[in-house]
C-alpha cells in the first residue's frame, strides 16, 4: 500500500483546482481512500488531497478488474453515470466522489437505509449526507 499526497494551488485562470494530475494517478493506481482538507497559506487557496492505494496500472488488481456481480450490470452503469455527473457538477475528479471499490461494495450490499450505506468504508456522515439520498434511489431500483 502507497501514500500519495497533492497540493493543489488555486488557479485563478481556471477559477478552480487544476486536477489532472491527481485524475491520471488515480486512472492508474486502485484507489483505497481519498482524504482532503482546504486551507490557506499567504492568501492563496490550497487543496490537499492524500490517497491511499495499491498497486498500479501494470497490476493485475487495478480498478476496472474489479467484478461486477452478475445481474448487477445494470446498477452498475446507472451509478457510474450518477458520480460521473456529479463530478461534473461539483468539479470534482469522479473518485472523490466514489471510488470504484465504493461502487462495488454499493453492488454487493445493495444498501437500502444510510445506516447500511454507512456499513461501506468511506461513507462517513459528510458524504452520506450529500449523495446518501440520490444513491439509495438508484440502489432502491434493484432490491433483492
Amino acid at each position: 500500500m502507497g501514500i500519495r499526497i497533492f497540493t493543489l494551488p488555486l488557479d485563478s485562470n481556471l477559477k478552480g483546482f487544476d486536477t489532472k494530475d491527481v485524475s491520471a494517478f488515480s486512472e492508474a493506481h486502485f484507489i483505497k481512500k481519498i482524504q482532503s482538507e482546504f486551507f490557506t497559506l499567504n492568501g492563496v487557496p490550497y487543496w490537499t488531497i492524500c490517497i491511499e492505494y495499491e498497486g498500479s496500472q501494470n497490476d493485475t488488481h487495478k480498478p476496472q478488474d474489479l467484478p461486477i456481480p452478475e445481474g448487477k450490470e445494470e446498477m452498475y452503469h446507472m451509478l457510474k453515470e450518477w458520480r460521473r455527473t456529479q463530478a461534473g457538477i461539483l468539479g470534482f475528479p469522479v473518485y472523490i466522489v466514489c471510488t470504484n471499490q465504493q461502487l462495488h461494495d454499493i453492488l454487493i450490499k445493495v444498501p437500502q437505509t444510510k445506516e447500511t450505506l454507512s456499513q461501506i468504508q468511506g461513507f462517513g456522515r459528510k458524504k452520506i449526507d450529500q449523495f446518501g439520498n440520490q444513491i439509495l434511489e438508484i440502489t432502491a431500483k434493484f432490491k433483492t
